[in-house]
């Protein structure tokens, strides 16, 4: 009886745990949708958003974009900074020093 009552605990728990974890995953990362330029200016881009970020910030300014832009992917690196990028493959961390 303890040890069918222990079992079903422990089925709730792994069942629990496997429903809750791809939820703390399932946003993107911040640097994916954030602005350089909107950054630059402390966030206060909604009015004036006409760049390829403007259907994050504001939807309506879409029709005051006046060129073509594609973002694919965008990285922020410095002279000290290590990205740890799993979704590039999954080869570890990209070491600015040994950027060619």
């Amino acid at each position: 009886m303890l040890k069918n009552h222990l079992i079903s605990r422990v089925l709730s728990l792994l069942i629990l745990l496997g429903t809750v974890t791809p939820l703390v995953h399932a946003r993107e990362p911040a640097f994916l949708r954030e602005s350089i330029r909107a950054r630059g200016m402390g966030n206060a881009f909604t009015a004036v958003a006409n760049d390829e970020m403007v259907l994050y910030y504001n939807p309506a300014g879409l029709r005051s974009v006046q060129y073509n832009a594609y973002e694919v992917l965008k990285f922020n690196i410095s002279n000290n900074t290590q990205v740890n990028a799993p979704f590039i493959g999954g080869h570890g961390s990209i070491d600015p020093d040994n950027v060619n």
